[in-house]
């Protein structure tokens, strides 16, 4: 289908969003309620079209409870439904307390949940250009990102793997900066292993491929205390700031760890 014939599409559609007088199934969530039109929302997602079959309840009833989502995020999820879009209207709970990031990965879990897989790319999309436009990440919201994307259990597939990796570059990318001014991103890798080893991982092929080089961005260095090599990005005129290592947490000045390079 065209882009043009999408936009037309849309465009019909936007005044039935929440509309009573065209609906003939509604969606709860918590305290709120959307009509909505069955065949509109069945048709691109598979979950909702086994859910209005007659032999369950909800087809029946022509009434679906969605009472483990954030209404929130559902209201979005059903926007983009019927326009092609959930807008930056955001908020969590009633508040528009989170970033960008979080939001569009909250609406990348719920989309994986509800099969909306046009969805999940419009999400991961946007996840991925918050991230890209970042100079650096926002401390405390970045490690909050990671901590919902480990903590949910998101199926696997090609776009879960594309948000991963744009994740763990970015952290790979502003790692030094993170350990310095962010205590939540400390937090978070020691929380989720399999964040820590994703990193860990990732500084390591980039090394690998700048091939240890004098030139090398990326260099490894061994942890005097647990004797575990790592991989940084530490500016030659760095000196005196403190690095964790990211397994035994031992920090140690800038100078300290280049007198241990591996």
């Amino acid at each position: 289908m065209s882009e043009r014939v999408e936009d037309v599409r849309f465009e019909l559609f936007k005044s039935e969003f929440a509309d009573p007088l065209t609906s003939d199934l509604t969606i709860t969530c918590g305290s709120r309620t959307w009509p909505v039109q069955k065949a509109l929302v069945c048709r691109q997602s598979s979950f909702f079209a086994n859910a209005c079959k007659d032999r369950f309840k909800e087809g029946q009833q022509r009434r679906i409870d969605l009472e483990e989502d954030d209404p929130d995020v559902v209201h979005a999820m059903l926007e983009f439904l019927y326009t092609g879009d959930y807008g930056d209207n955001f908020r969590i709970d009633g508040h528009r307390s989170i970033s960008w990031l979080i939001f569009n990965i909250r609406i990348f879990a719920i989309a994986q949940k509800y099969d909306i897989k046009h969805l999940q790319k419009y999400a991961l999309d946007g996840a991925s250009s918050d991230l890209g436009e970042q100079e650096q990440p926002e401390t405390g919201s970045f490690s909050q990102a990671i901590d919902y994307f480990y903590r949910e259990s998101l199926e696997h597939g090609e776009y879960r793997e594309c948000l991963r990796q744009a994740l763990v570059d970015h952290a790979c990318t502003h790692h030094l900066f993170l350990l310095e001014n962010d205590e939540g991103f400390k937090d978070v890798l020691g929380k989720h292993m399999s964040f820590n080893a994703d990193v860990m991982k990732a500084l390591g092929r980039r090394a690998k491929t700048l091939g240890g080089s004098e030139h090398s961005e990326i260099r490894q260095y061994r942890c005097a205390n647990c004797r575990t090599i790592s991989h940084y990005n530490i500016p030659d005129d760095t000196r005196n700031n403190l690095v964790p290592c990211m397994r035994c947490w031992f920090s140690y000045t800038v100078s300290t760890w280049k007198d241990n390079r591996a």
